[in-house]
């Protein structure tokens, strides 16, 4: 794992052992489990991070954001199509949460719940509503998925290569100069 920006830390918090618990820990058929940061979906939506299983073809987004509830959902809903179960992590108290859920509007808290949307407070490490499948999205993904983890992989995998190539020219120029 790449650690790029402070939110990517958030997979040390004790809401992910949560998450894991309630979605792959049943069974250890469902390890080893792959947690990848800035995923890019087909469509250049770029998830904070996702939790998958290869043996049991189970994906879990994690879009992590600090600013208003309805923001937050409104990019989960967007992404949600591409996962198995799908959680908007707002760093804010649970009480703020649960009022920026108050001033939705039922029409708006309709669709993010019957879509399965699950909501943490990582400001308190809770888990407030689980997320679930839905049929509809709960097609085989995980070949989906898999690509989009393998596509960002091979990209991170190159810009590091050319990385490291600048340093030892860089490193070899040094030591030409001395």
């Amino acid at each position: 794992m790449l650690v790029r920006f402070v939110e990517d830390l958030a997979i040390f918090n004790s809401w992910v052992r949560e998450v894991i618990e309630i979605h792959f820990s049943p069974s250890w058929s469902y390890y080893p489990l792959v947690i990848s940061t800035h995923v890019v979906t087909p469509f250049n939506h770029e998830c904070d991070f996702v939790i998958s299983s290869k043996k049991k073809n189970v994906s879990v987004l994690c879009e992590l954001k600090d600013w208003t509830v309805e923001d937050t959902l409104n990019q989960v809903l967007e992404r949600r199509s591409y996962f198995d179960f799908a959680y908007a992590v707002i760093n804010l108290p649970t009480y703020h949460i649960f009022n920026g859920l108050r001033k939705l509007g039922k029409e708006k808290l309709n669709e993010v719940l019957s879509k399965g949307i699950g909501i943490i407070s990582s400001k308190d490490n809770l888990v407030l509503i689980r997320s679930y499948r839905v049929k509809k999205h709960s097609v085989k993904l995980m070949p989906i998925v898999e690509e989009i983890i393998k596509k960002n992989a091979d990209k991170r995998e190159k810009q590091t290569d050319k990385l490291l190539k600048l340093l030892l020219e860089n490193q070899q120029k040094k030591e030409r100069d001395e």
